[in-house]
């Protein structure tokens, strides 16, 4: 298996901003947690950018849409706590990468209900699929 960190080439992410250009299955997720018809209809349209920062130990997952940026500062596996932007609520959730490259970013929201999501980076793309109850949706976003 070919090893990208020892190899001294820089993850897929690293300097990359991704924006959403599709999704599946959003409003079926939404549902299941609760959101209601609005606020579904207006997460589907919003344009969305996302960002992955390496600064020192930490990292920044930030996600940009035209009114506000949100950000999660984190240390890989390491439990810290989350606020929920929709649902508005706190939970504890851990951050990891998977594979020796860093190409994916497993992130598990601990609260109720729990929700998994998978971020599968590569240099052009990003897929997002976000899992809730067995109910998963995907997010399709290119390199800007």
């Amino acid at each position: 298996m070919y090893d990208r960190q020892s190899s001294g080439i820089p993850p897929p992410w690293k300097g990359r901003k991704y924006k959403r250009i599709h999704h599946e299955n959003l409003d079926a997720v939404l549902k299941e947690l609760g959101v209601n018809a609005v606020s579904r209809k207006l997460v589907g349209r919003v344009p969305i950018a996302v960002r992955l920062i390496k600064q020192q130990d930490e990292y920044v997952w930030r996600e940009e849409i035209p009114f506000k940026t949100h950000e999660i500062v984190f240390r890989e596996n390491v439990e810290f706590t989350q606020q929920r932007a929709l649902l508005r609520n706190n939970v504890r959730a851990i951050m990891r990468f998977e594979g020796e490259d860093n190409c994916r970013l497993v992130h598990n929201q601990m609260g109720d209900p729990r929700i998994e999501i998978i971020n599968d980076f590569t240099e052009d793309e990003l897929v997002q699929t976000v899992t809730v109850n067995g109910i998963a949706c995907k997010h399709y976003y290119k390199v800007v």
